[in-house]
């Protein structure tokens, strides 16, 4: 079956997508796409605090996806995990998407973060962020724990999750927010 990348071009035109990829998301590849985007939003009509936003929590995703991603790849001899994202740009507002497999064991505690995160209003994730930086990381961990703290705190909006089950060891995970313009 061949497949049809005229189809494909047509769908992201109708949803109105600014940057999608789909691959390994190394520490090079994230620097890459982060000079793309920096490219597209300096041709953009975009405010300048909307750029920084989008840019941030596309920063946040992706790096979700190096770390979480239960589909591994070696990358100069480092494991970088495999996944999708993308910003697609909607009437008044920009969507950014993530998307990878994850080990079924950590989606009761990642629902669990990011239900708490989008009960608390403004004041209560700032007060969150600063608690999860003093926290001690477990050994082994990477990052400071605040990662979906900034992209709910950056967004202004919640974070939206999908669970796709995927068999008894994985599931793909969607993650996303929005980020209103100015009106």
């Amino acid at each position: 079956m061949s497949y049809n990348l005229f189809d494909h071009y047509r769908v992201m035109e109708k949803q109105h997508i600014v940057l999608s990829f789909k691959g390994e998301i190394s520490n090079k590849t994230l620097v890459s796409l982060a000079e793309m985007l920096k490219k597209i939003f300096s041709r953009a009509d975009n405010r300048q605090d909307v750029t920084k936003k989008i840019f941030a929590i596309f920063v946040e995703l992706a790096q979700n996806i190096y770390l979480y991603s239960a589909k591994k790849v070696t990358v100069d001899n480092k494991g970088v995990g495999t996944g999708i994202i993308i910003i697609e740009r909607n009437e008044g507002f920009y969507r950014v998407k993530s998307g990878n497999l994850i080990m079924n064991p950590a989606i009761g505690p990642l629902l669990e973060k990011i239900n708490h995160i989008n009960q608390l209003d403004k004041i209560g994730l700032k007060k969150f962020y600063n608690k999860q930086l003093k926290t001690p990381r477990e050994p082994g961990k990477t990052g400071g724990g605040v990662g979906l703290i900034v992209i709910a705190r950056k967004s202004g909006h919640p974070i939206e999750v999908k669970v796709n089950p995927i068999d008894e060891k994985q599931t793909f995970i969607e993650l996303s927010t929005k980020i209103t313009e100015p009106k």
